[in-house]
């Protein structure tokens, strides 16, 4: 759904691990993403950085919401400079890949479920416009966001589970 040119800032979730396997970037330094490191917090506040140095070019950070709750003052910079930045919370109610590989291992979820604010509404206070979205909507709301002037936000409130890859699946 980006347009060419356009930047993109990736969070440890699991629709960024997808992505890296999926998602076509169309210029140097347009995928941002903390490979290696695997560091939660690092896409919103990439994305702010990535808006103010382009602007005018589309910005999409993505992030889960143990990920973003590292960032969440930085709301307040994306509002008073007007940054274009559009953000996508993935709500799954904690540290979701955590709590998937906890339960493969058939271990109980430890530490992996959180308690947090009200996205949406946390959005609605800093005047950020912000919609709830589901998987059938995703598109349609993220079309809307990036269309936003300022900064915006999709909040979608799912349980993601990773992929397995086709050349995986036969193994």
């Amino acid at each position: 759904m980006l347009p060419e040119g356009a930047a993109a800032a990736w969070d440890s979730t699991i629709l960024a691990y997808t992505a890296c396997w999926y998602l076509r970037a169309h210029e140097p330094r347009a995928f941002l993403y903390p490979a290696g490191s695997s560091t939660l917090g690092y896409a919103w506040p990439a994305a702010l950085g990535a808006a103010a140095a382009l602007p005018g070019v589309p910005v999409l950070a993505i992030v889960g919401d143990g990920g973003f709750q590292y960032g969440i003052a930085e709301l307040a910079t994306a509002r008073q400079h007007a940054l274009d930045v559009t953000l996508v919370v993935i709500d799954d109610g904690g540290y979701g890949i955590l709590r998937e590989y906890q339960g493969e291992a058939g271990f109980a979820h430890t530490g992996v479920d959180l308690v947090h604010p009200d996205f949406a509404a946390l959005f609605d206070a800093y005047e950020i416009p912000v919609r709830r979205s589901e998987r059938g909507r995703l598109r349609d709301d993220l079309a809307w966001a990036l269309e936003q002037r300022g900064p915006s936000a999709v909040v979608l409130e799912d349980v993601l589970r990773m992929p397995v890859p086709s050349a995986l699946a036969d193994l």
